[in-house]
């Protein structure tokens, strides 16, 4: 029998997109992308969501498995982002990269179950993603602390 293995993903983030006249746009994007360029070229999941007053609340979860710089913030995202800041008054979009720690071949089957885990995680409490969890006993999530 082949010995168990255990895939880890590390929490990074919150980072802050930035907007122009409360929406995120292009230029934008293109900031933030050269600013995360390294983290932008893994794997995993990544969430969306609102910092304001009372914390950070998720509004969309994903799963990039190729590498998040394709998936995470190409247009089709944008209109999902921009509608979300478009329906709250306050507060800064932010954005979490739950990250293959590996850098071998994407794990494609614990990323669709990481994709699932954040929405679970946030019912619990938001503050609880930046604890260390094991998903189930081959999944290992980590917060990199920063």
């Amino acid at each position: 029998m082949a010995p168990s293995t255990k895939v880890t993903f590390t929490v990074e983030g919150p980072f802050e997109i930035g907007r122009m006249d409360g929406v995120i746009t292009s230029n934008t994007i293109k900031g933030f992308k050269n600013e995360y360029k390294k983290e932008l070229q893994r794997c995993g999941c990544y969430i969306f969501g609102i910092r304001a007053s009372r914390g950070i609340k998720p509004y969309y979860v994903g799963k990039a498995s190729i590498n998040f710089d394709q998936e995470v913030l190409d247009k089709h995202k944008l209109r999902i982002y921009n509608a979300v800041l478009g329906s709250r008054k306050m507060g800064s979009p932010v954005l979490f990269l739950v990250c293959l720690k590996e850098t071998t071949k994407p794990a494609l089957r614990q990323i669709n179950e990481v994709e699932r885990f954040p929405c679970r995680v946030w019912r619990m409490g938001p503050m609880l993603i930046c604890e260390t969890f094991e998903i189930c006993p081959k999944i290992i999530l980590e917060h990199t602390k920063g």
